[in-house]
């Protein structure tokens, strides 16, 4: 008698458990890898369809490009140094020595790895920017040391705001590796008349630079990549890196094409560092032969163990504990300075956690409207499954793209860069009329140079610069100035008059009317 197993009943086999593991690997490969990659690729060599270098041409030939590029490089190379100087010691000190507090010196640097580098750079923003960081205010206005002061918005403080988040992946990789070397090699050593660090230098050294080298080189790429931090401390000093760069190409009219360019040097970068260090140990054998090994005896440090500790705690008190102290002031204080203590609220968490952000300009807008057509308006919109967008620019890239055929948007300039591109894209000024939202500009009472601001006033209102704007798609302030080409003058479009008074007294009603119908 024969018996059929279930799966050839069919006539076909089942599907094994590992081809069905590498089909889902192959399609996330696919989709995570290739795609992105190719559609980087394509957009890099390309402009409107057509092949084109100009991309790769301008991202390696501009001025602008190559001085980011060399700031990432130098930012990389700084942090993935620095990064094997503070880990490998705290390993070292963990893995091999008496040092006292090693679950401390371990949660220290997990907590330094899931701490947003981001929120590293706002706290040291509050504490070491030039004028009202509170460390240089102590040092410079109680101390009277203004040497000593130290700003943040430099490259130094680019690689000292990253490397406290880089450190803890040399420090893991090295710490592990650490704890799985072979003692009978080093006993070996020390047995064949090697001292303790020059035992550490031939044997133990060797056995763990593909961990260290390992841990650098994610050290330097996660430098190179990551843009908040880049952002809130590059930008302000005016240290441009590759990702503020790119991020700024997204800026209206957006450059795709560069954009993909500049991103592929990213990847080259990251290649050629990988391709670097396998070369590296490519050349040695870091091979181990044999069973189970000894586990490694602990090395005394004595009295320097005291000192290893001061130096993890020292760590501790800059990556962690500064940090997160100083957002938790800032965050309770209604302005931040050496007494803020005395000013504490709760003002910031009820914003967030009760009052949404709206622009004065939102807020201009749903007051009025609201006033005038009731709030059936916003409920009719909201009804007709309006999208509601954060910005000018998403609502051009709306249209452009045909994903909807109609929107409101608060300025025209932008769909006449899109007419200037050639976009079909028309304005209509509502019959009802539009809005004219005024730019003021002031000199300030008490300004430290009331002269050189009133010229600059003087300036902007005066026929060089007034002139400038039409071009650009944007009505001037003055009424003598001719509007943008293809657009009606100021004098012909119907203005809605804007209550400010009624939109202050009251804004948090219409804030939370708004939300309750959009929420």
């Amino acid at each position: 008698m024969t018996t059929l197993a279930a799966s050839e009943i069919g006539g076909r086999p089942a599907p094994r458990v590992e081809h069905v593991v590498l089909g889902v690997a192959a399609t996330a490969l696919a989709f995570l890898v290739v795609l992105p990659l190719a559609s980087l690729l394509w957009g890099s060599v390309s402009t409107d369809g057509r092949p084109t270098l100009d991309h790769f041409r301008e991202a390696l030939g501009s001025r602008l490009y190559v001085q980011a590029l060399g700031n990432s490089l130098v930012l990389g190379a700084w942090t993935a140094a620095l990064s094997v100087a503070i880990g490998l010691p705290l390993a070292w000190a963990v893995s091999r020595t008496n040092t006292p507090a090693k679950r401390f010196i371990h949660l220290t640097a997990l907590v330094s790895y899931i701490t947003p580098p981001f929120l590293t750079a706002i706290a040291f923003v509050n504490l070491f920017s030039p004028n009202a960081g509170l460390v240089n205010r102590f040092l410079r206005d109680v101390a009277g040391l203004p040497a000593l002061t130290f700003n943040v918005f430099s490259m130094s403080g680019l690689v000292l705001v990253t490397v406290f988040h880089t450190f803890p992946f040399v420090y893991l990789l090295a710490a592990s590796a650490l704890e799985s070397v072979n003692a009978s090699m080093e006993e070996s050593g020390r047995i064949l008349g090697a001292g303790r660090w020059r035992t550490a230098w031939a044997i133990t050294l060797p056995l763990v630079a593909p961990a260290v080298l390992s841990g650098a080189l994610i050290a330097f790429v996660n430098a190179i990549a990551l843009f908040g931090s880049q952002a809130i401390i590059g930008l302000p000093g005016r240290v441009f890196t590759l990702p503020t760069r790119i991020y700024a190409l997204f800026d209206y009219p957006p450059q795709y094409g560069l954009a993909s360019a500049m991103s592929l040097v990213f990847v080259a970068i990251t290649a050629a560092a990988l391709y670097l260090q396998r070369r590296f140990l490519a050349r040695r054998s870091y091979v181990t032969l044999g069973g189970k090994g000894n586990r490694p005896r602990l090395v005394d440090l004595g009295p320097a163990r005291h000192a290893v500790l001061a130096f993890a705690v020292g760590v501790f008190v800059v990556a962690v504990l500064a940090p997160y102290l100083t957002l938790l002031a800032v965050s309770l204080s209604r302005s931040w300075g050496l007494q803020f203590w005395q000013n504490l609220t709760l003002q910031h968490y009820r914003f967030v956690l009760l009052d949404p952000s709206y622009t004065a300009i939102q807020l201009m807008i749903v007051g009025t409207l609201s006033r005038k057509y009731g709030w059936e308006f916003y409920q009719k919109l909201r009804a007709n499954d309006i999208m509601i967008v954060q910005g000018h620019q998403q609502v051009s890239e709306t249209l452009t793209r045909g994903e909807r055929l109609l929107a409101a948007e608060g300025a025209d300039q932008y769909a006449w860069v899109d007419r200037k591109a050639g976009h079909k894209v028309q304005t209509i000024f509502p019959a009802d009329g539009a809005f004219a939202i005024p730019a003021p500009m002031a000199v300030i009472t008490g300004s430290p140079h009331p002269n050189a601001a009133r010229a600059l006033a003087e300036f902007m209102i005066g026929d060089a610069v007034q002139k400038l704007f039409p071009g650009e798609g944007i009505y001037a302030a003055r009424a003598d100035i001719e509007p943008p080409p293809g657009n009606p003058p100021l004098g012909r479009i119907k203005l809605i008059p804007v209550d400010y008074d009624h939109i202050e007294k009251e804004a948090a009603a219409l804030k939370k009317r708004f939300n309750e119908i959009y929420q």
